[in-house]
């Protein structure tokens, strides 16, 4: 991430914008009429930047209107199609997980995250105490006793579930959050080896060959040249053009804030 854009999330998150570099201070007045002169001469780049890692949605709304006006005065047969895969290429930009990659995610938030071991082990310690209490009661000589255990065995399987249940509940809200890997946390490695679950992307990006089977599995009728000719350029143009406009944006930034602290 460059500073220029460090600084773009920064002045967002604080109420009270001021950078502080040194002996040279940018004022709250000076941040804002930077992001203002952004927003004039890079709209979409600076709704980009709003969006990906702001969670921006009046900037998404903007960003879906000005690529879906380009779309209806572009040559696209299938209108309706062409709108749903601009709207995905604008979440699947922004890290959105669809619902097959949410699936997969939580699969992965199970097995791989904090919460995960410590689950796998308070349930690992859960069934060693009901192998423990079930042979007590094989050896019970009353009844009395037996029934003792035969509770303890009940109360300590009511854990387990309770404890997979928090854990699909965790997993399940955690994978609607964002496409970042959890086996290797965003970095795309393990253990100095690429990630199996990302490909070592640190993430789990949509691909047209992803978008291409999540459409058919929804039951979209298209034809192979439809998906070739029309479709499929238009997710890869609408993912360059938020790409590129992100990109010129956040170096533009940069720009304008050194030559305010060199003023």
């Amino acid at each position: 991430m460059s500073q220029g854009l460090e600084l773009f999330i920064r002045m967002h998150l604080e109420k009270t914008p001021s950078m502080q570099r040194g002996r040279q201070t940018l004022t709250g007045d000076v941040i804002l009429g930077v992001l203002g002169k952004l927003q004039r001469e890079h709209p979409l780049g600076s709704d980009a930047i709003m969006w990906r890692w702001l969670d921006d949605a009046q900037a998404r709304e903007r960003i879906e209107q000005r690529l879906l006006d380009e779309l209806k005065q572009g040559e696209n047969v299938r209108k309706d199609l062409g709108k749903y895969i601009v709207l995905t290429a604008i979440d699947a930009f922004h890290g959105t997980p669809t619902l097959g990659q949410t699936r997969k995610l939580k699969t992965l938030w199970k097995s791989h995250s904090e919460q995960a071991k410590r689950s796998k082990r308070l349930i690992r310690g859960y069934k060693l105490s009901i192998a423990k209490a079930e042979k007590q009661e094989l050896a019970a000589t009353s009844e009395f006793r037996q029934k003792h255990y035969q509770g303890e065995v009940a109360r300590l399987n009511e854990l387990v579930e309770a404890e997979r249940s928090r854990l699909d509940t965790y997993a399940e809200k955690q994978a609607s959050k964002s496409t970042k890997c959890p086996k290797c946390a965003g970095t795309g490695q393990v253990k100095m080896n690429t990630c199996g679950a990302c490909q070592g992307r640190g993430a789990l990006r949509l691909t047209a060959d992803g978008l291409k089977k999540m459409l058919r599995s929804n039951g979209v009728r298209m034809s192979e040249k439809l998906w070739r000719d029309e479709l499929e350029p238009l997710f890869r143009l609408t993912l360059w053009q938020l790409d590129v406009a992100h990109d010129e944006a956040a170096h533009a930034l940069s720009k304008y804030l050194v030559g305010e602290k060199a003023a």
